[in-house]
Formats: structure tokens, C-alpha cells, sequence
């Protein structure tokens, strides 16, 4: 039987993920409409990313013979400033941090060491998400504009 504190972890999770790839497609395709290319790819690879993270929450939901529901996790940020967009990426991934890590105490205190593994992995994909797109506004903020039209 499935610890119901780790369920709620993986539904949150879950919720988070599908969260981040709508906000992440959204300045996707902002930033391609600019010309902003570099910066759009690294949005696209990043919603990708999520999608593989929400499908492996959905078979550990499976796994574990839990229901899959689809909590809602707000609006996604629908922003059209770059540095705005980048700011509010990096808190959803500070956020996502935060509550992986919560998660991550709730399965060990659980015994369920799977689902611990699970979140362990996202976690570390998080941190070098979070890690990434701080170095994007840094890059943006002593480059401006001229930083995305350049490729690479």
C-alpha cells in the first residue's frame, strides 16, 4: 500500500511538472517569435525535460497503484520580458527544489525508497535547471538584448 504523504508529494510533483512545461513552451515560443533563438531553445529543451519527469511521476503513480489526478498548480507565467521570464523560471525551479526535497524526507520517513530514488533524480535535474537559467539572466543581464541573437 502507498504511503499517502509520498502520493500527495508525487500528485504535487506531478502538478509542478505539468505546470512548468506549459510555462516553459509559452516563452518558448515568445522568445522564437523575437529572434531570440538561443534563449528559445533552452526553453524548448527545458519543457521537454518536464515532460519526461511527469511521465516518470505518472508510472511511479502506476507503480504504486495510486490515482493519477491532475491538481492544478496555477497560471503559468505568460510573460512577454525576457528578464521577467527568466526570474519567474528560476522561481518555479527554487519552488521545485524546495518541494522535492520535502518529498524526498517524506519517502525515507516512509520506508518507500523507489519513489526516494525518483525524486532524487528530478531533483538533481532541478538544481542544474535552476543552475542554468541563473547563468541565462546573468548572461542577459551584462549582455542585454545582443546575448540571444547569438547562436551556440
Amino acid at each position: 500500500m502507498a504511503d499517502a504523504k509520498v502520493v500527495e508529494y508525487l500528485h504535487q510533483a506531478l502538478a509542478a511538472e505539468i505546470h512548468a512545461i506549459a510555462q516553459y513552451m509559452d516563452h518558448h515560443a515568445r522568445c522564437a517569435d523575437k529572434g531570440y533563438t538561443r534563449l528559445a531553445d533552452e526553453f524548448e529543451k527545458e519543457a521537454k525535460e518536464e515532460m519526461v519527469h511527469a511521465e516518470k511521476l505518472m508510472e511511479r503513480l502506476l507503480f504504486l497503484e495510486a490515482p493519477i489526478t491532475y491538481l492544478k498548480h496555477g497560471t503559468p507565467a505568460t510573460l512577454t520580458d525576457v528578464e521577467a521570464m527568466l526570474k519567474a523560471d528560476l522561481e518555479l525551479e527554487t519552488l521545485a527544489v524546495q518541494r522535492l526535497a520535502a518529498g524526498i524526507k517524506a519517502c525515507e520517513a516512509a520506508g518507500d525508497y523507489g519513489s526516494r530514488h525518483l525524486l532524487e533524480g528530478l531533483l538533481i535535474d532541478e538544481e542544474r535547471h535552476w543552475d542554468e537559467l541563473r547563468r541565462h539572466l546573468d548572461l542577459y543581464k551584462t549582455h542585454g538584448v545582443q546575448y540571444l541573437l547569438i547562436r551556440g
